[in-house]
C-alpha cells in the first residue's frame, strides 16, 4: 500500500466517524481522534459548548480492552473493560 492509498482510506474512515458522531450529537462542535498505542475518541472536555451534555470518551487498547469516561455531576468516572463485547453487553 502506498502513502496516498493509506491516507485516502484513513480520510474516508474519519469522515464516516464524524458522520456517526453527528447522528448522535448533530450540534456537536468538538471531537478528537488520536491513534498512538491506543485509539481514542473524545469530546468530553468541551465545557460550555454544545457537546458538554453529550460526552463521548472511549479508548481502545491494543490488547482489545476499553476505557470509558463519563462525567457525572462534574466528576469523571473511569471504567475499564476487558473487551468491546463486555462493554456493549451491558
Amino acid at each position: 500500500m502506498t502513502k496516498k492509498e493509506c491516507e485516502k482510506i484513513i480520510l474516508g474512515l474519519m469522515g464516516t466517524i464524524r458522520e456517526v458522531y453527528k447522528q448522535y450529537n448533530p450540534d456537536g462542535e468538538y471531537l478528537t481522534l488520536s491513534i498512538k498505542e491506543t485509539l481514542s475518541f473524545n469530546n468530553s472536555h468541551w465545557i460550555g459548548g454544545n457537546d458538554e451534555h453529550k460526552p463521548v470518551d472511549i479508548t481502545f487498547f491494543q490488547d482489545g480492552g476499553l476505557r470509558t469516561t463519563n462525567n457525572v455531576n462534574g466528576e469523571s468516572i473511569v471504567t475499564y473493560y476487558d473487551s468491546a463485547e463486555e462493554y456493549f453487553g451491558q
